[in-house]
């Protein structure tokens, strides 16, 4: 039974970006199972302050609720060997910069009790991505917040990222 539900973004704007998408889905499948999908949207590239002239292509991305049994640090590092294998830059002087796969865990659920897929639902309230307390109370979920040595949940980008809190409330049971 899995422990997490995880809300991932994978996104990628270099090479061939539906097939980058689904070979990203495709590698984390070793670590849970997808539940839920956004459609995928194409997005132009979030550029750091400090870096307003450059040009970087858009972005195709998808948001997706994920299952596993992994805590948020055990899956981070699985998710960072996968962007490895894909050529993530790493440790090049450059904020944000372009790549054949993003895979980030913007928020998590912990499960509290028995799980009732049929009844997840998502909501977008100002500035912020909850479930409702419906699914809270029913499904037996719970958000959670994590300060781990390599990952921080919520995303520290989340809240400011609005593209990716309409696709979470778009996204559609597989």
């Amino acid at each position: 039974m899995f422990r997490f539900c995880y809300l991932i973004a994978l996104g990628s704007n270099l090479g061939d970006l539906e097939r980058n998408l689904e070979m990203g889905t495709e590698a984390l499948r070793g670590f849970g199972s997808f539940c839920f999908f956004s459609k995928r949207h194409v997005v132009p590239a979030v550029l750091p302050p400090n870096e307003p002239e450059r040009v970087a292509p858009d972005y195709l991305n998808q948001v997706s609720l994920f299952l596993s049994k992994m805590a948020a640090e055990d899956l981070y590092h699985k998710i960072k060997t996968i962007e490895d294998h894909f050529g993530h830059p790493r440790n090049i002087g450059q904020m944000w910069p372009d790549r054949h796969l993003d895979i980030d865990l913007l928020l998590m659920w912990e499960r509290t009790g028995e799980l009732n897929i049929d009844r997840i639902e998502s909501r977008a309230i100002i500035d912020q991505v909850v479930l409702t307390r419906e699914i809270v109370n029913e499904c037996g979920w719970q958000l959670r917040e994590h300060q781990g040595s390599s990952v921080t949940i919520p995303h520290r980008e989340f809240s400011q990222r609005g593209f990716l809190q309409k696709m979470f409330c778009e996204a559609r049971r597989v």
